[in-house]
């Protein structure tokens, strides 16, 4: 997709071509959108890290932009996500092996 190359790669994007720049997503959201000069359009500048920001994002994609140009790529990808080797979300070890769904007895 076109007009993508000026967010920082992840998850979410504005496609800058399509973006008519009304700042709403800046608005709605400033830590993660902000005005691109190289792009004369809005960008997203940072990607979400906890599950809170990315429900955050995830609602901006869906109602935040009149338009509808903020893209998530899992949406856009048959719920696949794309993001060209840069970690999206957070990294969380593995915890498999460390807890137990059955507490100790108790003698």
């Amino acid at each position: 997709m076109a007009g993508k190359e000026f967010n920082i790669p992840g998850r979410f994007f504005i496609d800058t071509d399509e973006c008519v720049i009304c700042g709403d997503c800046e608005h709605l959201a400033p830590e993660f959108f902000g005005f691109s000069d190289k792009a004369n359009s809005y960008a997203v500048v940072k990607q979400p890290a906890t599950l809170e920001e990315i429900q955050k994002m995830e609602g901006i994609v869906k109602s935040g932009c009149p338009v509808d140009c903020i893209y998530d790529d899992r949406q856009e990808n048959g719920g696949q996500e794309i993001n060209q080797g840069v970690p999206s979300g957070p990294i969380l070890p593995s915890l498999s092996g460390r807890i137990s769904l059955n507490p100790p007895k108790q003698i």
